[in-house]
């Protein structure tokens, strides 16, 4: 590993970033997130000439991995010789669709025997801060949104941005929102006490709302609104 090539080097990790975002970052904080990429050994030249390439095609702004010559210990490794490449991205289709294909074709996700690719997760920096490991995290995006895991070639569809259809799909996966708060709020349709069928529905519906109350300019709702609103 040539440490020479990163932007910064810290205990933990070490960073690579574009010029242009350390002048100005575009990672969003609502919704950058990254993917995860895992290895054994050595952090390898042609590995960090990929992760290079990745910044300079604009395929990702950041990339961060194991600082393997530190003495820090991640707990969350599963042993000392392991490390972990996190890509980062925001959470928009097409900006994902372009990581995951890079990810597959340099072949950076692992296969099973059977040569299924891995189903990665894209993991929200929020899901990190809130410590949601293991059994605690629930994936919201995952590689298979976008490509065939047995032939690595991505799901043929029409420019996503003008495809309301998958739009609406893509909003409802990534927010998981109930469908009281796409009725009576988004949808604008009249509020009906009895479609709850469980205590657990009402309170699910009451959090979204409050959240919504609380901050209704964000680009998260103004996102639900524009694909999920009829």
């Amino acid at each position: 590993m040539n440490l020479k090539l990163a932007t910064r080097v810290d205990v933990a990790w070490v960073w690579y970033e574009s010029p242009d975002y350390r002048l100005k970052p575009t990672l969003r904080p609502e919704s950058v997130g990254k993917f995860m990429t895992f290895g054994e050994g050595d952090i390898s030249s042609d590995l960090q000439q990929l992760i290079l390439n990745a910044i300079k095609h604009d395929i990702t702004p950041v990339v961060k991995h194991t600082n393997i010559e530190s003495e820090f210990k991640n707990f969350h490794a599963k042993d000392n010789n392991s490390w972990v490449i996190c890509w980062y991205s925001n959470d928009d289709i097409n900006s994902l669709k372009l990581l995951a294909k890079y990810l597959v074709d340099n072949n950076l996700v692992q296969r099973t025997k059977a040569g299924k690719l891995y189903n990665i997760s894209f993991k929200y920096d929020n899901q990190t801060r809130n410590a949601e490991y293991g059994d605690l995290f629930t994936a919201k995006i995952t590689l298979s949104d976008f490509l065939d895991l047995y032939t690595g070639e991505l799901f043929q569809q029409k420019e996503v941005t003008h495809n309301k259809r998958t739009m609406e799909k893509w909003t409802r996966k990534k927010y998981q929102l109930s469908e009281h708060f796409i009725n009576f709020v988004i949808k604008g349709k009249e509020f009906d006490i009895d479609a709850f069928n469980t205590r657990e529905e009402f309170d699910q519906y009451k959090e979204e709302l409050e959240d919504y109350k609380k901050n209704p300019d964000s680009e998260r709702f103004k996102d639900i609104f524009k694909y999920l609103k009829e």
